[in-house]
Formats: structure tokens, C-alpha cells, sequence
């Protein structure tokens, strides 16, 4: 089981058939960096943007992260005016949605 980094700059791997923790290291990612990951069909986990300005890309194979661009609206608002997704979901046709995470209900 992989834990998502949201306070923190790594990535910590559960084995529950041992109960121990193995610890990676990422480059810095900021404060409350992310909300969630989801498992996308390349082997990636994909971390849900809370707070950043890109999307973190962790690949199982080869155990390295990347950071990804994002583009849109969502990005021309500085980071501390709102959080920017709570959650993501893989859909059935392999594209990763984000849930807002700002959405006002009147």
C-alpha cells in the first residue's frame, strides 16, 4: 500500500505481510501538497493537487516522481485563495477526474 504524501516529501510503502515501512524520498512538493492518488492503467499513481500547482506522478516500476504542468482556469488563482481538489477517480475509459474541492452550495 502506497501513503500519499499531503504534509510531507515522501512517499511511505506499507507491506502488510511484514508490517513495515519502507521510506522514498521526492523532491520538495510544498505544504499540503496533495488529497489523494489514484492507480492509473500505466502504473502510475497520479497525486490529487490540494494545494499545488502540478500534479505529482509516481511511477511503481521505476520508483522515481515526477511533476506535472497543469493547465486551466483552476491554475490562473493563486494557490492560497482555495484548496483546488479534494479527491480523483481512474473512469472506465483510463482518463484521471478531479473533484473540486471549493464548490459552493447556496
Amino acid at each position: 500500500m502506497y501513503l500519499v504524501p499531503n504534509f510531507v516529501n515522501n512517499i511511505d510503502l506499507f507491506d502488510p505481510s511484514t508490517n513495515s515501512f519502507t521510506t522514498i524520498a521526492m523532491s520538495a512538493t510544498g505544504y499540503c501538497m496533495t488529497s489523494g492518488g489514484v492507480l492509473a492503467l500505466n502504473g502510475k499513481i497520479y497525486f490529487v493537487p490540494h494545494r499545488a500547482d502540478k500534479i505529482g506522478a509516481f511511477d511503481l516500476s521505476t520508483s522515481t516522481f515526477t511533476m506535472i504542468k497543469m493547465l486551466g482556469a483552476i491554475m490562473n488563482e493563486p494557490t492560497w485563495v482555495h484548496d483546488k481538489y479534494a479527491g480523483g477517480v481512474l473512469a472506465p475509459n483510463g482518463k484521471i477526474y478531479f473533484i473540486r474541492d471549493d464548490v459552493i452550495l447556496s
